[in-house]
């Protein structure tokens, strides 16, 4: 069962979109001493990840000098929100703010939603439920070489919802299967270097080539 290398940032970004970690500086600590600040430095920590069967532990501290455990972000679980395919055989609620709300234009996220680009949601795993029909799924393979899983209804063909081995504790859902979606606003475009040249990506929004990498 390997120790978990601060250079994998597949890794934090599994726990950074789960809400364990609120940056990197707080990943590198934590998997240096601890999630308890108290484990001598060079010993690693172990994951519930891949390769790693441990279960994921609390949320962590902001780093050296802190002892309460946070997650990234509150979360409003009073808020609900509903969504669905076209045909209305699929229905589901979330229950949380998203984690982040970006425009992502990997080549994948084109070729399911017919589009240039995907805006998509983080959205906590505990926070989404399916309440009607059950839709079908398509596996791609992610630049972690862990299967994604690509959620869409099998009679009118809407993309739903995706999720990733690499980070389950994550739901990235399409802005568009949202009742409404006036509210989610995105921060960022990913995977632009498959970005179709004719997309405009306003120079004030962070874009990324990939996944955007750990903040400090």
């Amino acid at each position: 069962m390997p120790d978990i290398d601060v250079r994998d940032h597949s890794v934090f970004w599994q726990l950074r979109l789960s809400g364990l970690v609120p940056n990197y500086r707080a990943f590198r600590f934590a998997v240096e001493h601890g999630p308890d600040g108290d484990q001598a430095p060079g010993r690693g920590l172990r994951f519930g990840v891949p390769g790693c069967q441990m279960p994921l532990p609390r949320a962590f501290a902001a780093g050296p000098g802190s002892r309460t455990k946070t997650s990234m972000r509150k979360r409003n679980m009073s808020t609900n929100q509903g969504g669905g395919c076209a045909c209305g055989a699929i229905r589901f609620t979330i229950s949380a703010e998203p984690l982040f709300v970006g425009h992502c234009h990997c080549k994948d996220c084109q070729k399911m939603t017919g589009a240039h680009m995907a805006t998509v949601a983080g959205i906590p795993a505990d926070a989404f439920m399916v309440n009607q029909g059950q839709a079908r799924v398509y596996d791609t393979i992610g630049d972690s070489g862990s299967k994604v899983h690509r959620h869409f209804c099998g009679e009118c063909g809407s993309t739903l919802y995706s999720t990733g081995d690499s980070m389950p504790g994550v739901v990235f859902v399409e802005a568009g299967a949202l009742d409404d979606a006036s509210g989610w606003k995105p921060g960022m475009h990913i995977y632009t270097r498959s970005a179709q040249p004719w997309a405009n990506i306003p120079a004030d929004m962070p874009a990324f080539p990939t996944m955007p990498p750990p903040e400090e």
